[in-house]
């Protein structure tokens, strides 16, 4: 018995040590090559099914290659198996690319609904660590969703408030890190789609008076 459950031990750790090494050959493989990244994180699943970055990584890259029922039951599985307070960005990540999954099956209502509880993990998590850059630019990524899909279902006075959230943060951001280009990306993506949102208002409310 002692032989066997040594042997179990031995098994255990190997396992989880494949499943490391097919999730450092992931990262390695990133967005270059999504497919051999993708490979990769679900040979580090069949190795460890618990593993949580693996689980996130799989599910996005299914997102992204369209099979949306493979992409929501590994999210799905990252929420149920993410307990702790330390594994909250997990959680936060998945709730958002369910968002995703719920935007391209068409169930808007349902899509909003997870943006905004992922939007209230990070913004509890942003409040108990002001200065993480990283999570305020999280932060910005959930006003980013919710204002595009508010946009989406005409609830423009909604997607101005989420869109001008966003823009506020990302507009700090790059004030202390100029030379973060992302960053300065993301503050263009804002300020661009909060125009345009105006100037469509704008031209709705012309129609709406020259009818009158």
């Amino acid at each position: 018995r002692d032989v066997a459950a040594d042997r179990e031990t031995q098994a255990k750790q190997n396992a989880r040590a494949a499943a490391i090494a097919y999730r450092n050959l992931g990262a390695i493989a990133g967005l270059r090559d999504p497919k051999r990244a993708l490979d990769a994180y679900t040979k580090s699943v069949e190795n460890d099914p618990d593993d949580l970055e693996s689980l996130l990584w799989v599910g996005s890259l299914q997102l992204k290659r369209g099979n949306l029922p493979e992409a929501e039951s590994r999210l799905k599985r990252v929420i149920k198996l993410a307990a702790s307070e330390s594994q909250a960005w997990f959680i936060y990540w998945a709730r958002i690319g369910i968002g995703d999954v719920l935007v391209a099956q068409g169930n808007l209502p349902e899509a909003l609904k997870a943006y905004r509880d992922g939007l209230a993990i990070r913004e509890r998590l942003a409040q108990a660590d002001p200065g993480n850059a990283g999570w305020q630019r999280d932060l910005s990524v959930s006003y980013a969703k919710i204002g595009t899909l508010s946009r989406k279902t005409g609830e423009r006075a909604n997607a101005l408030k989420a869109l001008g959230e966003g823009q506020t943060i990302m507009a700090h951001l790059t004030q202390v890190s100029p030379d973060n280009a992302q960053w300065q990306q993301d503050l263009i993506w804002f300020n661009k789609e909060i125009s345009e949102l105006n100037r469509s208002s704008a031209r709705s409310n012309r129609r709406a008076s020259s009818r009158r």
